[in-house]
């Protein structure tokens, strides 16, 4: 009896048994070792690439020809790093050309793109996408179509196009964060968001949105600081977790900062950046003076206290508008005027309280009180002008008086009925009245 023997090659990819048992040893080992593999053997090409789940790729730079080619071969690719180095002559990307099916992390750094343009053909199962540094020229449009994308985030990114930001947005249901730097190009249109599982929305130096409408029952922050263009801005529905909302060098209508302050979820104490308090007093009401209770202290505090403002400077955010259609003029405080108010400001300043630095109440005293004593010097002048015109008067009417000799006239100092004025017989009486009148003037 004879036996046979069989030599297998191991570099015989072709064979279906060698290919089976590098896939089981390739299958142990961690990916770059298979990637690294491709190099060593060019035979490792036909069967390879598909185990290979993650690629960080830094150089040369694509052109569109080998971006398509690097997909097509790389098709169970699950997560992807593009990082470039920054040129303004890279070409432009269409990914509408190519399909990574398996795809689902991909970060693209100074790869520039036609447009970001990610959808159920190229990218379905895509679900963390971040792209910064796009360079100049921008990305023609915002078109985006991914049902199990958590997390989205740009840097440095303009796009030619805005009009699609919110709709790409809200066609993501499972979005839970998103978050930005620079993205210019959104402010083109009114973005209404629908975002019903995202905790955190971050739209930092977004210098051109004007416009922004949030319905997000689960959010947790709002970043719109350095929105120097921002006016517009609401956030839905009422019920729901706390919201932080960070306003800084942001440039809020004061209608959105008043709808804020008095939402449920967000309130006065959850907006960061806004600390200018005649806007804060502004935003809550009728009664934009600020907490003179807890200012002054001692009698003027419980005087105070009785005002309609309260101990909060404004109505309570969490009062519904019933409520304060309800209340509104029933307080039983005392009722104190404008002119006595400022009367008692300035007695607390003479008495040497000066307020905390720089507040709002004591500033318009003081300016209040300036014009009080501007007002008051011009009354002063007018009355010493009106004291000369009267004694200029009278020393006319003092002038070359005659002796009266109508027996109805005589005596001294008796009162005519029509003119008005004493008339004086006697002329000594009179140069002795002159005298006495004199000396009383000079004493006042």
């Amino acid at each position: 009896m004879s036996s046979v023997s069989t030599t297998l090659s191991l570099a015989d990819v072709s064979s279906d048994t060698i290919a089976a048992l590098w896939y089981k040893i390739f299958g142990h080992l961690p990916g770059r070792e298979a990637a690294r593999s491709l190099v060593v053997c060019k035979a490792f090409l036909q069967f390879l690439p598909p185990m290979i789940r993650k690629i960080c790729y830094s150089s040369p730079a694509f052109t569109q020809h080998s971006f398509e080619a690097f997909c097509s071969r790389f098709q169970g690719l699950a997560s992807l790093y593009v990082e470039l180095e920054y040129d303004e002559g890279l070409d432009m990307l269409d990914w509408t050309k190519v399909s990574l099916p398996c795809l689902r992390s991909l970060s693209l750094s100074c790869c520039p793109i036609k447009s970001i343009e990610f959808n159920q053909s190229n990218t379905p199962l895509l679900e963390h996408l971040s792209i910064s540094n796009q360079g100049p020229e921008g990305a023609a449009e915002f078109k985006l179509d991914l049902s199990h994308l958590t997390s989205l985030s740009f840097e440095f990114t303009h796009v030619k196009d805005g009009s699609g930001f919110a709709a790409s947005l809200s066609a993501s249901p499972k979005l839970h964060q998103f978050s930005s730097y620079k993205l210019w190009g959104i402010g083109d249109s009114q973005q209404r968001l629908y975002l019903p599982e995202c905790t955190s929305l971050g739209l930092y130096r977004s210098d051109d949105l004007e416009w922004l409408e949030v319905d997000a029952p689960n959010l947790l922050s709002l970043n719109l600081q350095a929105c120097y263009s921002c006016e517009h801005v609401r956030l839905f529905p009422k019920e729901g977790p706390p919201v932080e909302v960070n306003f800084v060098n942001a440039n809020i209508g004061q209608k959105s900062l008043k709808h804020l302050a008095r939402h449920p979820r967000v309130g006065l104490e959850r907006m960061h950046g806004v600390d200018d308090e005649e806007d804060i007093g502004g935003m809550l009401g009728d009664y934009p003076t600020p907490n003179m209770a807890g200012m002054m202290g001692g009698p003027m505090a419980e005087l105070f206290g009785n005002m309609p403002w309260g101990q909060h400077g404004g109505h309570n955010e969490n009062t519904d508008s019933d409520e304060e259609e309800e209340h509104e003029g029933e307080w039983e405080g005392p009722e104190i005027d404008g002119v006595a108010m400022m009367q008692m400001l300035a007695m607390l300043q003479q008495a040497g309280y000066a307020g905390p630095p720089g507040h709002a109440a004591f500033a318009e005293a003081d300016e209040d009180e300036e014009e009080d004593k501007e007002e008051d010097e011009e009354n002063e002048d007018e009355e010493e002008d009106e004291d000369e015109e009267e004694e200029d008067d009278e020393e006319e009417g003092t002038e070359g008086f005659e002796e009266d000799t109508d027996d109805e006239t005589d005596g001294v100092g008796e009162s005519d009925a029509d003119s008005g004025w004493e008339t004086i017989n006697d002329p000594d009486e009179a140069a002795e009245l002159m005298v006495s009148n004199d000396q009383h003037q000079d004493q006042e």
